[in-house]
């Protein structure tokens, strides 16, 4: 009995412990607060930077851990900063070489890509032995180099046809114009041709061609020794006067002269020189 007596624990340490652990509980959840973290900017673009800033911290920070994703664990953490060392920041295995800390808390992200839309929670270890906590989403905006915006239909009047253009309609009325110049140039040269250059025969009544260098119409053709003779009026004989006798004739006239042969061959000359002209006029 006394070596059974001797295992068996006395009831008040069962008591004891229990409330320690209750007490520690209580106390432990109790240091550990919530902090703000603001996105800068609220909504990047693909490759721009983006700051979580952490606000509201007040007292000193000894270590900073910020994980990606919600749990809190070595396979989320991006990296540890401790302000102060010489070498403050301990990358972790979620750590791509874009991740810097800073000793207020704030992580900084550079050159963001659609893969890093995800959640990111931030611990903070206060002196002397208190916690903070916080989280932020991460939510690029749409790039509208990659997605066009949406058109609306408009309700704008169709164009309205184009008119002629002036050029070409004042081009057929230049043409125009020319033509009818040289058409009636045409007519009025007919005129002149008809009425001033040309001129009725008054025997036949049909036009003939006027000379322009002023020649006189060619002679009428006679033999080549026909003489040309003139109707002269007889000087030996008086005009009759109706009712009356011719007067007496006053004396003998004279007697003809004798053939000149002198005046023959002049005479023959004569008709030489006209034999001439008149072939001259002919060619």
């Amino acid at each position: 009995m006394r070596g059974l007596s001797s295992r068996v624990p006395f009831p008040g340490e069962f008591l004891l412990a229990a409330c320690l652990v209750g007490l520690w509980a209580p106390l432990s959840q109790a240091t550990i607060g919530s902090v703000s973290v603001v996105s800068i900017p609220e909504t990047p673009i693909e490759g721009q930077n983006v700051t979580f800033a952490v606000v509201n911290v007040t007292g000193t920070i000894r270590e900073i851990n910020w994980y990606r994703g919600v749990a809190t664990d070595g396979s989320t953490r991006l990296f540890s900063y401790f302000p102060g060392n010489g070498n403050p920041q301990r990358n972790g295995v979620q750590h791509t070489g874009r991740e810097f800390g800073f000793p207020n808390g704030s992580l900084l992200i550079t050159r963001v890509r659609p893969n890093d839309s995800k959640v990111y929670t931030v611990m903070l270890l206060m002196r002397p032995k208190s916690s903070l906590k916080g989280s932020i989403e991460l939510q690029l905006a749409r790039s509208t180099t990659t997605t066009p915006p949406p058109t609306t239909p408009t309700t704008e009047p169709p164009p309205a046809k184009e008119l002629t253009k002036p050029p070409l309609m004042l081009g057929w009325i230049v043409a125009g114009v020319v033509v009818g110049i040289l058409l009636s140039g045409a007519v009025g040269a007919v005129l002149v041709y008809r009425f001033v250059l040309q001129k009725a025969d008054p025997g036949t009544g049909m036009p003939t061609r006027l000379d322009p260098r002023g020649k006189k119409p060619p002679a009428p053709k006679h033999g080549d020794k026909e003489p040309i003779y003139e109707t002269m009026d007889s000087p030996v004989e008086s005009p009759r006067v109706e009712g009356k006798e011719p007067p007496p004739m006053s004396g003998p006239l004279p007697p003809l002269p004798g053939p000149c042969p002198g005046l023959d061959t002049n005479y023959m000359e004569l008709l030489r020189r006209a034999e001439s002209i008149y072939a001259e006029i002919k060619r």
